[in-house]
C-alpha cells in the first residue's frame, strides 16, 4: 500500500470548538460512553444483526422514554429537587434485568428515613437531563451514574465528597481496591460504586482447535493476542480471526479495545497539567499499535466490512459465526444463554479475562454509582439512603440478579463460588482493572479528564486507522497527527 511523505498540514486538521460546541461534544460523548464502556448488547437474541446495534444494557432497557416515575405517589417532574428536607429524589438508568431494575427501585422505596421518589431516566438521555437540571436547579437529591456523566454535567463536579462515607461502608465490607482512585476527581470522592458492566475476551472453542490450540492457549496478554489471531488465520473457512472494528463511529472497540492495549503497555496521551505527551515513547506506542492493527487487517485477519463497524459490529460478526476471538460486555453472554439459536455457539465459547501488557490489565471505568447533589436539601438523608441500600442483605442478593452482566463491588465476593471461576471469575476480575475514564489514563484532575472526554468524541485511534487502511497513510504520520490532534483540547 502506497504512503505519503507526509501527514497534510496537521493545523489544518485540527478539531478547534468552541465553549458552546464542546459542551454539546461532551453530552454526547458521554452518552457514547453509556454505550461504549459498557459494550454492546442484545436485550433478546431473536434478531442478532439488529439488537446488537451498539446500545448498553441500560439504553436497551430504558428506550421508550427518557424519563419514567417508578412512585404512583409522586405527582412532580424529574429532576425536581425536594421542596421538603425529608424528602428525597433519586434518578436511576434502567437495567438490563427488569426484575433486578424493580428490585432496586423498591430497595430505595423501602427507606424509612425519607419519602422517596424515584425516576427512571433512558441512559442515553441521562447526560442531557443533569446538564438541563443542573442548569435550571432541579438536580436530584441521588443520581445513578458513572464517571464520564459527572465530567460531562461540569468540569467542577458539582456533587458532594462522599469519601467519609466511602470509608464508612468500606470499614464494614471493603470494596475492590481499584474503585477508589476512579470514583475520586483531584481531592474529592463523589462516587459510591454500586456495579459495573464486565468485559471479556470471548474464544470460539472449534476454531481454536482447528488450528492445533486449546484452552491454555487463549491470549493473556496484547502480544499474545496479535500471536494467536496469526495461529487462527484460515483454521476454519469463512472465520476470521478478530471481531474488532475501526469505523469512524466504533465508540466500543474505540474505547475497550484499543485505547486498553495502548495504555496497558505504557502509553500515555494526557499529563496532569493538563498537556499533551510530548514523549517520544508515548507516540511510538500508538504508532506500534496503528501498525500491528493495519498489518492484521491487510493479511485478512480482521473482516472487510469492520472499517465500517459501529459499536455491534464486534459482537454481532460473533453471533454471525464470523470471528473466532471478541472484546464484548457480557450482553454477549446474555445473548447466548437467552436463546435456543445460541445454545451450541455459547457451548462451544470460552471467556476470558481482558489481554495484560507490560504495565498489566487497564480496563476503561464504567462502574455505575451514587452520587448526591451538590443541592441537595436532604443531604445527611441522602447519604443514610446510600449506606441503606450499601450495607443491608439486599445487594448481594439483587446483584446475583444481574449476574454475570454486572459485576459486584465488594472484594470478598472473590471468595464467593459464584465468582471462582468461569465467567463469574471473569466478569469478577474485569472490576479489579478499572484504571482509565476516556483517555485521560493517569490523570486525576477533572479539568483533564474532561478534555480528554471531549478529544474521545472524535474517536481518535479509528480516525487514525482509517488514514492507514484507507487512506494510504503510514504509522508513523498518523500516530504523531493524533498526538497533534489532541493538543487542540489540551488545557497548557
Amino acid at each position: 500500500m502506497a504512503c505519503p511523505s507526509g501527514r497534510a498540514d496537521l493545523n489544518k486538521t485540527k478539531r478547534r470548538y468552541t465553549m458552546k460546541t464542546k459542551l454539546m461534544a461532551i453530552l454526547f460523548a458521554t452518552a457514547c460512553l453509556m454505550t461504549g464502556l459498557v459494550g454492546c448488547s442484545s436485550k433478546n437474541a431473536e434478531t442478532p444483526a439488529e439488537n446488537v446495534s451498539g446500545t448498553s444494557d441500560e439504553s436497551q432497557a430504558a428506550d421508550s422514554g427518557s424519563v419514567s416515575t417508578l412512585d404512583s405517589s409522586d405527582t412532580g417532574t424529574a429532576g425536581s429537587t425536594s421542596a421538603e428536607g425529608g424528602d428525597l429524589t433519586v434518578w436511576i438508568v434502567a437495567l438490563f434485568n427488569e426484575e433486578a431494575n424493580t428490585s432496586l427501585a423498591e430497595q430505595l422505596k423501602s427507606f424509612e428515613g425519607a419519602d422517596v421518589t424515584v425516576e427512571q431516566i433512558a441512559a442515553a438521555e441521562m447526560p442531557t437531563q443533569l446538564a438541563t437540571a443542573l442548569q435550571s436547579g432541579t438536580m436530584p437529591d441521588i443520581c445513578i451514574v458513572h464517571a464520564g456523566m459527572l465530567l460531562s454535567i461540569s468540569e467542577s463536579i458539582p456533587f458532594l465528597d462522599l469519601t467519609d462515607l466511602y470509608e464508612e461502608i468500606e470499614a464494614d465490607r471493603p470494596f475492590v481496591g481499584s474503585l477508589r482512585s476512579v470514583s475520586t476527581f483531584g481531592e474529592k470522592l463523589p462516587l459510591i460504586p454500586l456495579y459495573e458492566s464486565a468485559i471479556g475476551l470471548f474464544c470460539r472453542k472449534d476454531v481454536f482447535t482447528a488450528a492445533g490450540l486449546g484452552e491454555a492457549d487463549i491470549p493473556s496478554t496484547w502480544e499474545e493476542y496479535v500471536d494467536v489471531a496469526y495461529k487462527l488465520d484460515g483454521a476454519v473457512d469463512g472465520v476470521y480471526s478478530a471481531g474488532t472494528g475501526f469505523g469512524a463511529s466504533d465508540d466500543d472497540d474505540e474505547a475497550n479495545f484499543l485505547w486498553c492495549w495502548y495504555f496497558a503497555n505504557g502509553g500515555k496521551l494526557w499529563n496532569e497539567d493538563g498537556s499533551i505527551s510530548e514523549d517520544e515513547k508515548d507516540v511510538k506506542l500508538m504508532e506500534d499499535l496503528i501498525g500491528t492493527y493495519a498489518k492484521m487487517y491487510e493479511d485478512g485477519l480482521i473482516p472487510p466490512d469492520a472499517s465500517t463497524w459501529d459499536g455491534g459490529g464486534n459482537n454481532a460478526s460473533y453471533l454471525n459465526g464470523t470471528t473466532a476471538m471478541v472484546m464484548n460486555s457480557f450482553t454477549l453472554y446474555n445473548a447466548m444463554t437467552d436463546s435456543e439459536d445460541y445454545a451450541e455457539l455459547l457451548e462451544n465459547t470460552w471467556v476470558a479475562p481482558v489481554p495484560a501488557g507490560t504495565d498489566g490489565t487497564v480496563n476503561q471505568a464504567g462502574i455505575m454509582s451514587f452520587a448526591v447533589s451538590e443541592s441537595s436539601k436532604n443531604p445527611d438523608g441522602a447519604k443514610a439512603l446510600i449506606k441503606y441500600m450499601m450495607t443491608g442483605d439486599w445487594y448481594d442478593g439483587w446483584i446475583e440478579q444481574l449476574f454475570p452482566l454486572n459485576a459486584p463491588v465488594f472484594a470478598d465476593f472473590g471468595e464467593k463460588e459464584k465468582y471462582a471461576d468461569g465467567v463469574g471469575k471473569t466478569a469478577f476480575e474485569f472490576i479489579q482493572s478499572n484504571k482509565t475514564v476516556y483517555t485521560g489514563y493517569g490523570v486525576t484532575d477533572p479539568a483533564v479528564l474532561t478534555a480528554g472526554s471531549q478529544f474521545s468524541l472524535t474517536f481518535p485511534i479509528c480516525n487514525a486507522l482509517q488514514s492507514v487502511i484507507v487512506g494510504g497513510e503510514s504509522a508513523q504520520n498518523a500516530a504523531a497527527g493524533l498526538f497533534e490532534d489532541a493538543k487542540g483540547y489540551a488545557l497548557n
